[in-house]
Protein backbone atom coordinates (compact mmCIF):
# COMPACT_ATOMS: atom_id res chain seq x y z
CA UNK A 1 0.00 0.00 0.00
CA UNK A 2 1.38 3.36 -0.98
CA UNK A 3 1.61 6.23 1.46
CA UNK A 4 -1.15 8.05 -0.43
CA UNK A 5 -3.47 5.02 -0.20
CA UNK A 6 -2.75 4.68 3.52
CA UNK A 7 -3.46 8.36 4.07
CA UNK A 8 -6.74 8.07 2.16
CA UNK A 9 -7.77 5.07 4.24
CA UNK A 10 -7.03 6.89 7.49
CA UNK A 11 -8.99 9.95 6.37
CA UNK A 12 -12.02 7.83 5.52
CA UNK A 13 -11.90 6.18 8.93
CA UNK A 14 -11.66 9.55 10.63
CA UNK A 15 -14.74 10.89 8.82
CA UNK A 16 -16.90 7.79 8.45
CA UNK A 17 -18.85 8.16 11.70
CA UNK A 18 -19.35 11.89 11.35
CA UNK A 19 -22.89 12.72 10.24
CA UNK A 20 -23.51 15.09 7.35
CA UNK A 21 -24.80 18.42 8.72
CA UNK A 22 -28.56 18.88 8.65
CA UNK A 23 -30.15 21.61 6.54
CA UNK A 24 -30.71 23.62 9.74
CA UNK A 25 -27.03 23.29 10.71
CA UNK A 26 -25.91 24.37 7.24
CA UNK A 27 -28.30 27.36 7.37
CA UNK A 28 -27.00 28.37 10.82
CA UNK A 29 -23.37 28.13 9.65
CA UNK A 30 -24.30 30.09 6.54
CA UNK A 31 -25.69 32.91 8.69
CA UNK A 32 -22.67 32.76 10.99
CA UNK A 33 -20.14 33.00 8.14
CA UNK A 34 -22.20 35.23 5.83
CA UNK A 35 -20.10 37.51 3.64
CA UNK A 36 -16.92 35.45 4.07
CA UNK A 37 -14.91 33.76 1.36
CA UNK A 38 -14.52 29.98 1.37
CA UNK A 39 -11.05 30.28 2.92
CA UNK A 40 -12.31 32.63 5.61
CA UNK A 41 -15.16 30.26 6.43
CA UNK A 42 -12.76 27.32 6.71
CA UNK A 43 -10.43 29.33 8.94
CA UNK A 44 -13.06 30.67 11.33
CA UNK A 45 -14.81 27.28 11.53
CA UNK A 46 -11.50 25.59 12.37
CA UNK A 47 -11.73 23.37 9.30
CA UNK A 48 -8.62 24.32 7.31
CA UNK A 49 -6.57 21.27 8.29
CA UNK A 50 -9.46 18.90 7.65
CA UNK A 51 -10.14 20.53 4.26
CA UNK A 52 -6.47 20.22 3.29
CA UNK A 53 -6.36 16.58 4.35
CA UNK A 54 -9.55 15.75 2.46
CA UNK A 55 -8.28 17.62 -0.60
CA UNK A 56 -4.91 15.86 -0.54
CA UNK A 57 -6.61 12.48 -0.42
CA UNK A 58 -9.18 13.58 -3.05
CA UNK A 59 -11.99 12.58 -0.69
CA UNK A 60 -14.97 14.26 -2.34
CA UNK A 61 -17.49 13.20 0.31
CA UNK A 62 -15.36 14.61 3.13
CA UNK A 63 -14.90 17.84 1.17
CA UNK A 64 -18.67 18.14 0.68
CA UNK A 65 -19.23 17.57 4.41
CA UNK A 66 -16.67 20.23 5.29
CA UNK A 67 -18.28 22.71 2.89
CA UNK A 68 -21.63 22.06 4.57
CA UNK A 69 -20.07 22.59 8.00
CA UNK A 70 -18.74 25.93 6.73
CA UNK A 71 -22.26 26.93 5.68
CA UNK A 72 -21.98 26.36 1.94
CA UNK A 73 -25.40 25.30 0.65
CA UNK A 74 -26.04 23.27 -2.48
CA UNK A 75 -26.93 25.13 -5.67
CA UNK A 76 -25.55 26.18 -9.06
CA UNK A 77 -22.35 27.48 -7.43
CA UNK A 78 -22.75 25.59 -4.17
CA UNK A 79 -20.68 22.96 -2.44
CA UNK A 80 -20.71 20.35 -5.24
CA UNK A 81 -19.56 22.96 -7.74
CA UNK A 82 -16.82 24.18 -5.37
CA UNK A 83 -15.53 20.67 -4.66
CA UNK A 84 -15.71 19.47 -8.27
CA UNK A 85 -14.00 22.62 -9.55
CA UNK A 86 -11.21 22.27 -7.01
CA UNK A 87 -10.71 18.56 -7.69
CA UNK A 88 -10.62 19.18 -11.45
CA UNK A 89 -7.61 21.50 -11.08
CA UNK A 90 -5.81 20.79 -7.79
CA UNK A 91 -2.60 22.50 -8.91
CA UNK A 92 -4.46 25.81 -9.13
CA UNK A 93 -5.27 25.47 -5.41
CA UNK A 94 -1.82 24.35 -4.29
CA UNK A 95 -2.45 20.61 -4.23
Amino acid sequence: MSLRELYKCLRRRAFKDEPFPSDDEVAEASRKYSGMTMNERLYFAGLVDRWDAAFRSRDREAMLRICAQAGIAEGPTGRSWIVDTALANPEKYGF
